[in-house]
């Protein structure tokens, strides 16, 4: 299975996270996910067994295989 972090937990980013949530991503697994607003990757991240990270290198020290990118 192949891994995939979310940066940018807005309205695209949550697109990806409720596709992933709906299982239309069932050879992915979602670790982790960042935004500049914390608040904002709590709420993306609800349901979801991942990491909220608080910067990039805590994101990517989960070593994803994917970096969904999703801020504008």
């Amino acid at each position: 299975m192949k891994t995939f972090v979310i940066v940018g937990c807005g309205h695209l980013g949550n697109i990806v996270a409720n596709a992933y949530r709906n299982g239309l991503l069932k050879t992915y697994k979602l670790i982790g996910a960042y935004s500049r607003n914390s608040d904002d990757t709590i709420e993306l991240l609800k349901g979801i067994d991942a990491a909220v990270c608080g910067d990039i290198p805590s994101l990517l020290a989960l070593k994803p295989d994917f970096i969904v990118e999703t801020a504008s």
